[in-house]
């Protein structure tokens, strides 16, 4: 099994969904451009969200459409974690081993002040 492999299911139909380098391939033949996922994410969740679940199910040759993704979407609500976990397994699957910058990391590693106690 890969890492970035799941199940959803759509009405009484399971999908299997992969993410991977071949998932970005069919984003980019579905007019996706990778570079723009940020802003995707940011301005469009709702269709980044279809367009990620239809490529993943195309990454094991199952072709779903968007009317599916909508239906099962709503057959778990969209801040479901059934939903959310998809979503954030694809956005993991794109940027796993993605070195984050020293800036960055001075952030992350930057702690918040402690408070005094008397």
């Amino acid at each position: 099994m890969y890492k970035y492999e799941t199940v959803i299911n759509i009405g009484d139909r399971e999908v299997p969904l992969r993410f991977s380098f071949m998932t970005m391939r069919h984003l980019e033949q579905m007019g996706v451009k990778i570079t723009d996922l940020q802003r995707r994410v940011e301005n469009d969740y709702t269709g980044i969200l279809i367009d990620a679940v239809i490529a993943g199910a195309k990454t094991v040759d199952v072709d779903i459409t968007e009317d599916d993704v909508i239906q099962w979407v709503d057959e778990n609500g969209f801040l479901s974690s059934t939903v959310q976990n998809v979503l954030a397994m694809f956005l993991e699957s794109q940027t796993n081993g993605v070195p984050v910058s020293k800036n960055v990391k001075a952030v992350q590693e930057k702690k918040a002040p402690q408070k005094k106690t008397k």
